[in-house]
């Protein structure tokens, strides 16, 4: 018991295994356990294989965190171990993170224990983990979080004088910066990893260093400092036969030659990449190149200035996919512009009314065209038809608040939005607003927090004389101990009914805002038709939202992000996704499919 004891989220049963240092008889004594209720077993199936995953019950772990005595620090150690070996197979070229969806998913789901894993291994374990630790949070689009994994690491290799360790952690570092938007910082990482490189002699090395310099050198407007280093690192590649790694150079030093106007070597540079990366199967690069060369027919030179340039350059036909590249139409002809359909959105997803008039002031050039009446009118059809009457009278509660900034001004439209808020704020309810809140805490919380809770509603049922409110505290006291709350409260009236429905929404959404499923609503099937453009945008939001709730060990908004993210990366095909949600989180994803353009 002691060792499941360490596991902060589901984990394999060779995990614990691995920290008794006993195959023979963990497995029977784990099967004990699930036997008696005491472990949950969940199977997961992916096209690598199946994943059977244990987990604690949470009784069971809330009684052993208050009485289990202290643990063994070599058990401990031993755990340390497991998660800092995970992280290292989930690097692995075959079977790990970017190639296998099963090592991507226990990856993931693992965060917590990765996290406490490191307070338990030595130094060296403890860079090692921290450095590969950074990897899968920076996928996840957790890029502070990442930095501070890899300055963690960096002490550690310094300290242990690991010099080759802390030039690669100096280039990660300088990767992740360049992503904050700090090209100065990352640039003098850069040079300080370059020169260890150059000293140890990692030719390999010195080449992707030198390519991410360049592209560094770029946004600080120093492109001839940048082409020179772009031809040195494609000469080590070349030199070194590495297909992939030439091909990465060429499609960043492609793009630069363009800017400079030399059009000619750059095409012949980019197709020379798609060719070689089609060629040798490197599927994802192929496409990640295509999709470049499209861009360079359609927004660079245009169509007609590309075919010409085509003739002059390459000795083959244009590829069907390339060849019928045309120019985007204009957002005036009977399209809705990405600019116009981010504002809205925007305006409409506002965090408060606050920001939501900085919205109004920052975008009322957008906001106040013509076509953005026109857009929220057709919502307001579309959501009646749909007979989703909740959202038809949000969208015309904001585009009334729209017409009346128009008509009477920003200020004095929220000035009276204001005075109103205060005025219903003003109202006093028949009970203390906190019951709501600390309710809705209660049950999702622990078993503790619950009792406490319950003890907190016998004392608020004998101080009330009001039926009404008598009946809700009973209701939510039933509420703490059955697990269905869809049977409860249904005798409730007026604003105790309301209250009850506010706290069952609330709880079956584990405590998410409501407006995060509004957002996912509006915005997902937004991407997937007219503000296409935005679904890189948007999907990186998602992953990052969905990287907080695993780290939070939400579950349950987890596996809809998921589905979301899954149903954008097939381009809006919902098959085989969203089956396993229920709650509101299945009426969420409903919505989102009934939406998807046809």
């Amino acid at each position: 018991m002691d060792a499941v004891m360490l596991f902060q989220a589901p984990f394999l049963p060779e995990f614990v295994a691995a920290v008794l240092q006993d195959e023979e008889q963990t497995p029977v004594n784990l099967q004990n356990l699930a036997h008696l209720g005491l472990l949950t077993i969940s199977i997961k199936t992916f096209k690598e294989g199946e994943l059977v995953l244990l987990e604690l019950h949470p009784m069971l772990r809330w009684y052993l965190q208050h009485h289990l005595s202290q643990q063994d620090p070599t058990m401990q150690e031993r755990y340390g171990e497991v998660y800092e070996q995970l992280a290292r197979q989930s690097y692995q070229l075959k079977g790990g993170y970017d190639q296998s969806s099963r090592m991507r998913y226990l990856v993931r789901q693992s965060l917590p224990d990765f996290e406490a894993a490191l307070q338990y291994l030595p130094p060296a374990g403890r860079g090692t983990l921290a450095y590969h630790l950074a990897e899968p949070y920076q996928r996840l689009g957790q890029n502070p979080h990442a930095l501070s994994l890899y300055e963690q690491a960096l002490e550690l290799y310094q300290e242990l004088g690991d010099v080759r360790s802390v030039a690669v952690t100096q280039n990660a570092m300088a990767d992740v910066l360049v992503q904050l938007g700090k090209p100065q910082q990352a640039l003098a990482l850069y040079e300080q990893a370059l020169h260890t490189k150059q000293e140890l002699g990692e030719v390999r090395g010195v080449a992707v260093t030198q390519n991410a310099m360049a592209g560094v050198l770029v946004q600080l407007g120093k492109p001839q400092q940048a082409l020179a280093l772009y031809e040195q690192s494609l000469g080590i590649a070349r030199e070194l036969g590495e297909v992939q790694g030439v091909a990465v150079i060429q499609a960043n030093y492609s793009q630069l030659l363009f800017q400079q106007d030399e059009q000619q070597r750059a095409l012949s540079m980019a197709w020379e990449a798609y060719s070689n990366l089609s060629r040798n199967h490197f599927v994802r690069d192929a496409q990640a190149m295509q999709q470049l060369l499209m861009s360079i027919k359609e927004q660079v030179l245009g169509p007609a200035q590309f075919d010409t340039l085509w003739e002059q350059v390459i000795r083959e036909p244009q590829p069907d996919w390339l060849r019928d590249v045309q120019s985007r139409p204009a957002s005036g002809q009977g399209q809705i512009s990405t600019e116009l359909m981010q504002a809205a959105q925007d305006f409409v997803n506002a965090e408060d009314w606050e920001a939501t008039r900085q919205v109004v002031e920052a975008q009322q050039g957008i906001l106040f065209r013509p076509e953005v009446e026109a857009l929220f009118e057709q919502n307001i059809a579309q959501a009646r038809a749909d007979g989703d009457q909740r959202r038809a009278r949000r969208l015309e509660m904001y585009l009334t608040i729209l017409r009346e900034c128009k008509a009477d001004g920003i200020a004095a439209t929220f000035e009276r939005i204001t005075k109103a808020q205060e005025d219903d704020d003003s109202d006093d309810l028949p009970f203390d607003t906190e019951l709501i809140t600390k309710s809705i805490a209660a049950l999702l919380g622990s078993p503790q927090e619950k009792m406490s809770h319950m003890q907190y509603l016998a004392a608020q049922t004998k101080e009330t004389t009001d039926e009404d409110l008598k009946a809700l505290l009973a209701t939510i006291q039933l509420a703490l101990l059955s697990q269905d709350l869809s049977q409860l409260g249904r005798d409730l009236k007026g604003v105790y009914r309301e209250a009850w429905e506010t706290i069952v929404t609330s709880v079956e959404a584990g405590g998410v805002d409501p407006r995060l499923f509004e957002a996912i609503i509006n915005n997902t099937p937004a991407v997937l038709g007219p503000a296409a453009n935005r679904r890189s945008d948007w999907r990186n939001n998602l992953v990052e939202v969905r990287n907080q709730a695993t780290v939070q060990g939400d579950r349950n908004l987890v596996g809809l992000l998921d589905a979301v993210i899954g149903l954008l990366d097939a381009g809006g095909d919902p098959a085989g996704l969203g089956e396993s949600l229920s709650g509101v989180y299945a009426r969420t994803w409903q919505e989102i499919v009934q939406k998807l353009p046809t």
